[in-house]
């Protein structure tokens, strides 16, 4: 799932185009029980229209997310942020660009909202009004609005909308403006360009640079005035404690609660089960999360030589998932556990060696994070520390229960 917005809109800002994934999974552990992905990408000035036609984000972060698409279908489950930066530009001119994937938690979403989400108290007050507003309109004043509504008052009212009145007003369908029919043609043809230090184009630049500034202020002070007006009004009536909290968030809180059993309950039922995939998994798995982000090349050529391997690539495309779901739910719920019980699933030494050779061989070329090259440290030291751990029976890769949200 890909979500992108932008700082510059103010119909939809990034708080609100993101705040909804606090809400339905509320923790990393969370996100992942269910295998998602998330990948946001925030915009800093583009407007809410531009984020849609804007021929400039077209070229640039629409052009970069549908390059990337595959390498966030391959993405372990978790939440990223896309982050674009010009990098040179090509033969042609054109401007080159460099994708990185950086890791994110819920953390980082919430300090995107400096008001900590207060303000959505009061939104369970304005719907609470409009549920009150829509019982009383179709009681009282839907039947009789039903009953005036002809076809001849219905077309009056669209002629006479504001927005329809202004253009009629000022068109041929005004009797008093059609003497000046000749004057338009006559203006028409006698327009010639002046020199742009004419003074009347500079006093005409004086001018529209003043109506611009005028709207723009009028623009501001209305949504301030919007603003104090809604939380003079809801926030009133939510100190109040209108309307009491419902079924609905009492509901949504025990379901969250529900979830959260679960995921620690299959945790400790699985984070010492498995074999050598999974122990190699679990340690791919750690070292990316420490390395905090990568590019979106480099990704890609870690991901071809992950499919070279001849333990991954006999594996089928639902194995290989199933896999990195569970090792990323577990890291998300238990990440010092996840690292200490690793001498449980690669038990002889062999397997420990092998997995720390390919992981090696996963990551050559790529410049290590400080965290990530100290973490590469520390599992050769818990399994140089480690003792064998019990011998297993049955194959590696045996079948065993799902997640909890799988």
């Amino acid at each position: 799932m890909v979500v992108f917005c932008s700082e510059g809109d103010n119909i939809t800002p990034p708080q609100q185009a993101l705040n909804w994934i606090l809400d339905v999974y509320r923790d990393d552990a969370t996100l992942r029980a269910f295998g998602q992905t998330i990948v946001y990408l925030r915009h800093l000035k583009v407007g809410h229209l531009g984020v849609f036609v804007s021929g400039s984000v077209a070229r640039k972060e629409y052009t970069e997310i549908v390059g990337t698409l595959d390498a966030i279908e391959r993405l372990p489950p978790g939440l990223y942020e896309m982050l674009i930066d010009e990098d040179g530009r090509t033969p042609a001119g054109d401007p080159r660009y460099r994708v990185e994937l950086a890791q994110r938690s819920m953390s980082d979403i919430v300090a995107l909202d400096t008001d900590s989400r207060r303000e959505e108290d009061y939104f369970r007050v304005v719907a609470a009004l409009s549920e009150l507003n829509a019982k009383a309109y179709d009681l009282l004043a839907s039947p009789v609005l039903q009953a005036l509504a002809v076809p001849e008052s219905v077309e009056l009212q669209k002629m006479m909308h504001p927005l329809r009145a202004g253009h009629w007003a000022f068109s041929d369908w005004n009797p008093w403006l059609t003497a000046l029919g000749p004057w338009v043609s006559w203006a028409r043809s006698m327009r010639a360009p002046v020199e742009a230090g004419h003074p009347l184009r500079q006093l005409e630049q004086l001018w529209v640079d003043g109506i611009g500034d005028l709207f723009d202020l009028y623009r501001d002070t209305r949504d301030m005035s919007v603003e104090l007006t809604f939380y003079g009004l809801y926030g009133f009536l939510n100190v109040l404690g209108i309307p009491k909290p419902g079924e609905r968030e009492r509901s949504a809180t025990s379901d969250a609660e529900r979830v959260q059993r679960e995921i620690a309950a299959w945790v400790d039922g699985h984070i010492a089960s498995g074999g050598y995939l999974e122990g190699y998994a679990r340690m791919a798995l750690l070292l990316f999360h420490a390395q905090g982000g990568i590019g979106r090349d480099d990704f890609v050529q870690v991901l071809e030589r992950l499919d070279a391997m001849p333990e991954v690539a006999a594996l089928d495309r639902e194995a290989r998932r199933r896999i990195v779901r569970e090792q990323s739910l577990i890291i998300a719920h238990a990440p010092e556990r996840a690292l200490a019980t690793l001498a449980e699933l690669l038990v002889t030494p062999g397997e420990r060696e092998r997995a720390l050779a390919a992981l090696d061989a996963l990551f050559a070329g790529e410049a290590l994070s400080d965290a990530a090259a100290a973490l590469r440290k520390l599992l050769r030291s818990t399994f140089d520390s480690g003792t064998s751990g019990p011998v297993r029976s049955g194959s590696p890769g045996r079948s065993r229960k799902s997640s909890p949200a799988a």
